[in-house]
């Protein structure tokens, strides 16, 4: 046997998938830190502003006050509800959820 060669231990797969789930783990905060900082500074685009950018189209955006949507986002939200509760009594829960 050689001087200072020594024997290579194989990582168990467990191990192996436990420290990619880490570093993916990490990558992930570092993006959500990194987008939270951006939003700082930039206003943030949603993927409909982003492909009509792309496409050369134009876009508006206007800010609305909490105020003047949240009615209206009640009322389709109860709506919604009790649409779902008729459909659940007329054909079953199973089907509807």
């Amino acid at each position: 046997m050689r001087q200072g060669s020594r024997v290579v231990r194989r990582r168990s797969l467990f191990r192996s998938l436990a420290r990619g789930a880490g570093w993916l783990a990490l990558a992930l905060a570092c993006l959500f830190g990194g987008l939270v900082a951006l939003y700082a500074f930039v206003p943030p685009v949603s993927t409909l502003m982003l492909a009509r950018s792309i496409e050369g189209k134009s876009y508006e955006r206007l800010y609305v006050r909490l105020k003047e949507i949240a009615p209206l986002a009640i009322a389709s939200s109860v709506c919604r509800r009790t649409i779902s509760a008729r459909l659940a009594r007329a054909i079953g829960p199973s089907v509807v959820s």
